[in-house]
């Protein structure tokens, strides 16, 4: 039986009649074809995508194809905000972040789920003293990434061997895709050094309902469910917000 991705219960409710048809996206914004098995932990209330053998098959075939941004020729989406300026997303999301602690002007940041670099870049226009690295699944961007002004390290793969330790470890919608998120976080939080950060960015379901229908999100968080992960991994939450974004 499948377990929540969250407790671990294994009181999960199906959500949607097996078999539905319910049509579904990809998180680069390309039409799915497939269905997912969606249910809801009794236990904690936490709704989800089953991680079966043909949803992960699907999610595979997803990332093996990505194609970030496409429709703007790979560039993130513009934030404009009265408060914070305007910007690329990663870069309103790194000043929100800045402002909640300090850092140093050096250190070592690593970026998980990097994809064509866009987070890595508006670090650098913050903080240009830091060395970057970035990590994906697939080889895809390792070159653009690589020519990035301030990047030391791209690292491939589901299980890569990082060299040295971080001061910040970023995952930017990189959570809700992952089946077993606390023993995830676990081992990411090893890689930090003594008073490391991780920066987490996910889309919150209780503002975001449409996340539903992204077909290789399958860990869908609200603020309660985010918090426990968070501190069944062993990390303190320093802070818990949903509009660092607006």
């Amino acid at each position: 039986m499948t377990a929540c991705h969250i407790c671990g219960s294994e009181k999960l409710e199906p959500l949607v009649q097996k078999g539905t048809p319910f049509r579904l996206v990809s998180s680069d914004v390309q039409p799915v074809v497939g269905t997912a098995e969606f249910s809801l932990c009794s236990n904690c209330l936490t709704v989800q995508k089953t991680a079966t053998p043909a949803w992960q098959a699907m999610a595979e075939h997803i990332y093996a194809n990505y194609d970030i941004n496409h429709q703007s020729e790979g560039a993130e989406p513009m934030i404009f905000d009265s408060a914070k300026g305007s910007g690329p997303r990663s870069l309103i999301l790194l000043r929100n972040f800045l402002e909640t602690g300090e850092l140093g002007e050096e250190g070592r940041l690593l970026d998980i789920g990097c994809s064509n670099g866009n987070l890595l870049q508006s670090f650098h226009a913050l903080r240009p003293r830091w060395k970057l690295s970035g990590a994906e699944l697939v080889d895809q961007w390792k070159e653009t990434v690589l020519a990035l002004p301030g990047v030391e390290a791209f690292y491939s793969g589901p299980n890569p061997a990082y060299a040295g330790r971080f001061d910040v470890i970023s995952l930017s919608h990189v959570l809700e895709h992952i089946p077993d998120p606390i023993p995830f976080l676990k081992a990411i939080s090893g890689h930090l050094t003594s008073g490391g950060r991780l920066l987490l960015a996910m889309p919150n379901l209780r503002q975001n309902p449409i996340d539903l229908i992204i077909a290789d999100h399958c860990s869908h968080f609200d603020e309660d469910s985010l918090a426990y992960v968070a501190g069944t991994a062993g990390l303190g939450v320093e802070l818990l917000s949903s509009t660092m974004l607006p």
